[in-house]
């Protein structure tokens, strides 16, 4: 993990409230786009950790659920989007009505690494324009969008030494954030599946970020 440009003065930890006020409520910059699972899939993601998994599904601004995916990456087994020689991945879902374009992961900006640590710095002078269209190895190309987040205990705690006693952290970017909207978009890992039409689940994305 990176280092903070720390605050100078930093929080009591003997009357420290900060620890018991984190909660666990998934990615901030998805927030507006993501809802709990319909019914009818909900029994295929079983949360193992409840205190350092979160889960939720993508809908669109008119409440569909139902997406195509365009991405800068490369494919592991004709499934996972992953980093190319050049650059790291991007996702765009697209609403398979309206055709809205959500933001749905970009290795870059999201995660630990890349947002608080500012690992991926160098990637912005690299050209990742999400043009490909991600096709299933069922040949299906429409799917519904889970998102599987990882929030550890080591990145939390990070989290709490670096903040200042008025609850805030600054990034290595030199942005300065309050500690939960810095601890939603800082997991350590996330998982994406796509599920088609059919009840196919595909694993689009498998990534550590701390």
């Amino acid at each position: 993990m990176g280092l903070f440009n720390l605050f100078k003065k930093k929080v009591d930890k003997q009357d420290q409230p900060l620890q018991d006020i984190l909660k666990l409520q998934g990615p901030k910059y998805l927030r507006k786009h993501l809802t709990p699972l319909t019914s009818d899939i909900v029994d295929n993601f079983k949360i193992k950790l409840p205190g350092t998994q979160w889960i939720g599904q993508l809908i669109s601004t008119t409440q569909n659920r139902h997406f195509q995916i365009k991405y800068y990456g490369d494919l592991m087994n004709d499934e996972t989007i992953i980093d190319t020689d050049k650059g790291v991945q991007r996702l765009i879902a697209v609403d398979t009505d309206s055709n809205e374009e959500i933001l749905l992961f970009d290795k870059m900006l999201h995660g630990w690494d890349g947002f608080i640590c500012n690992t991926y710095e160098d990637q912005r002078n690299v050209f990742r324009s999400s043009t490909k269209l991600y096709k299933s190895r069922k040949n299906t190309y429409n799917f519904r969008i889970v998102l599987l987040t990882f929030y550890n205990n080591g990145t939390k705690q990070e989290l709490l030494d670096s903040a200042a006693s008025t609850g805030q952290v600054q990034l290595e970017n030199g942005v300065t954030l309050d500690l939960q909207d810095a601890f939603d978009d800082a997991f350590d890992a996330i998982v994406i599946y796509a599920i088609d039409n059919n009840g196919n689940k595909f694993e689009l994305v498998n990534e550590e970020l701390a």
